[in-house]
C-alpha cells in the first residue's frame, strides 16, 4: 500500500547514509553497505563491511514502532552478554557495537555472527537449544511465580488482540484470559527470546553458535514459550502454518499428551510439572502472545479477514466449544 517517489537526478543523503555515518563514527571504522533487505515489520537490514579490515557487520535501521524494537533488542543483548550471565547464553548473544538515532530513525550495528541457519533439527542441536533456553529463562536470577505478572502479561496480549474481534469474540477472549491468569499464576516467570525458530538460530557443524533477532526479548515472561515456537516449526510438514492452525494441529495435541521429549526435558530442568492441564494453559498462552505480537509488529493483519479468521476467530470458537 506504499507509494514511493524519488528524483531522477543524483540521490540525496538518506537516513541509511546518516545511520552508517553514525555507526562509523561510534566505532572508528570506515563502513560501507554491501547489501540490504527489508523485513515485514519495516526494518532495513544492511550488511556492512569495514573498508580497512574487510570485517562484516549488520546494521539495523527503522523508524516508528520498529525503531523502538531495535532499541529494545540492543538493551536486551547488552544485558544478556554481561559476565554474570551463564556462558550457555552469553556466548551465543551478539551485543551491539553502536546504537543511535538520526532524524527519528533508530539504528544498531553489530558484528555479523558466524554460522548458518539450520536446515533440520538434529539431536545435538536440540540439546544446545534446550541448554540455551533453560539458562535464558534463569538469566536474571532464580525465576519465581508472580501471579500479578501473569495477569499483566495476559491483559497486555488481550489489549493487542481485542481490535481484531467483535463483541462475541471479545467475550470469549476475556473468558479465556481470565482462566489463563488463574491457571498460570504459579508458574515461574523469566527471560524469553520471543521469536525462537530456525531463521533466528545460527549453527556450525549442527551446533548452536548464535541466537539473533532479539526484538521481542524481555524478562518476566511465561516459561516454555520459546520452546513451543521452535517445536511448532521443527516438522517440515507444519513449518508454514500460522499460529491458529499450529495451535490446533500441533501444540494442543502435544500438551494433551504431556508433551514430547524436549518439552519434558525443559520442564524437568525448570521445575515445571509436565502435566497436561498446565501444558495446555502454557500452549494457550503461547498462542495469545504470538497473535498479539503479530498484530503489534504487522498491524496490516487487522485488514486481512482470512488471517484473522484462521488465527483469532476460529481458534477462539474451537476453544469455547471445548
Amino acid at each position: 500500500g506504499a507509494v514511493v517517489s524519488g528524483p531522477r537526478g543524483e540521490r540525496g543523503r538518506t537516513r541509511l547514509d546518516e545511520a552508517l555515518a553514525g555507526a562509523s563514527a561510534a566505532t572508528g571504522r570506515s563502513l560501507h553497505v554491501v547489501s540490504a533487505t527489508m523485513t515485514d515489520s519495516g526494518k532495513l537490514l544492511a550488511r556492512v563491511a569495514d573498508d580497512r579490515r574487510q570485517q562484516r557487520f549488520l546494521l539495523r535501521v527503522a523508524g516508528g514502532s520498529s525503531g523502538a524494537l531495535i532499541e529494545s533488542a540492543a538493551a536486551s543483548t547488552r544485558l544478556l552478554s554481561a559476565p554474570a550471565v551463564a556462558p550457555a547464553v552469553r556466548e551465543r548473544v551478539v551485543a551491539p557495537l553502536a546504537v543511535g538515532a538520526v532524524g527519528g530513525v533508530r539504528y544498531a550495528l553489530e558484528a555479523e555472527a558466524a554460522g548458518r541457519h539450520p536446515r533440520r533439527m538434529t539431536g545435538a542441536l536440540w540439546d544446545d537449544c534446550l541448554e540455551f533456553l533453560v539458562a535464558l529463562h534463569a538469566a536474571d536470577g532464580h525465576p519465581a511465580p508472580d501471579a500479578d505478572g501473569v495477569r499483566a502479561i495476559v491483559a497486555d496480549d488481550v489489549r493487542l488482540v481485542a481490535p481484531a474481534l467483535e463483541a462475541r469474540g471479545l467475550e470469549r477472549l476475556q473468558r479465556l484470559a481470565d482462566g489463563l491468569a488463574e491457571r498460570l499464576a504459579a508458574v515461574p516467570l523469566g527471560w524469553a527470546h520471543g521469536d525462537f525458530w530456525p531463521q533466528n538460530l545460527l549453527v556450525r557443524s549442527q551446533r548452536l553458535t548464535a541466537v539473533i533477532d532479539w526484538d521481542d526479548a524481555a524478562a518476566g515472561r511465561l516459561p516454555l514459550l520459546d520452546l513451543l515456537d521452535l517445536r511448532g516449526v521443527s516438522d517440515p510438514g507444519t513449518r508454514r502454518l500460522t499460529p491458529g492452525p499450529r495451535l490446533e494441529r500441533v501444540l494442543l495435541p502435544l500438551a494433551r499428551r504431556s508433551g514430547d521429549e524436549p518439552i519434558r526435558r525443559y520442564c524437568a530442568a525448570t521445575g515445571i510439572p509436565a502435566e497436561p492441564e498446565l501444558l495446555e494453559a502454557l500452549v494457550l498462552g503461547w498462542w495469545l502472545q504470538r497473535v498479539a505480537h503479530d498484530l503489534r509488529d504487522c498491524p496490516d493483519k487487522l485488514a486481512r479477514p482470512r488471517w484473522l479468521e484462521d488465527n483469532v476467530a476460529a481458534p477462539l470458537a474451537v476453544l469455547a466449544a471445548r
